[in-house]
């Protein structure tokens, strides 16, 4: 496995698994490679990375992967590009509510947000839902 020959922007973790025969029973090597800015994640490699082929590990593996991938989501890079996506997507939600659906919201909402960042709030004025 050569990591240098993979080009992706958006694959911030790599996990390396490899089948080992040991006295006629089967092992995993693990190895993990994490690209800058990802945090350490839990449950940690043991020393050496050699697992027994059970139901322990599995029970590791996808313990790993999962916290390994929440790892990714909150690295600088990454999670600002997710925030972005949510208020296009939230956007998006509203403008269909309103020109598909005739969605007015109600009196007590007539300040009613349409898009957000956690920098600024986007509102309509009550004379932009009539």
């Amino acid at each position: 496995f050569y990591l240098f020959f993979i080009f992706n922007i958006t694959i911030d973790v790599y996990f390396i698994i490899s089948p080992i025969k040991r006295n006629g029973e089967d092992y995993y090597r693990v190895e993990i490679v994490v690209k800058a800015g990802i945090n350490d994640f839990d449950p940690p490699l043991p020393n050496p990375p050699i697992f027994k082929k059970d139901d322990n590990f599995r029970k590791w593996l996808l313990a790993k992967l999962i916290n390994g991938e929440r790892a990714a989501y909150s690295a600088p890079g990454f999670s600002g590009k997710i925030r972005r996506t949510k208020d296009l997507l939230l956007q998006e939600l509203y403008t269909i509510a309103t020109e598909q659906y005739n969605f007015k919201p109600s009196r007590s909402s007539s300040d009613f947000i349409t898009g957000f960042t956690r920098r600024h709030v986007i509102r309509v004025s009550s004379k932009q839902q009539q």
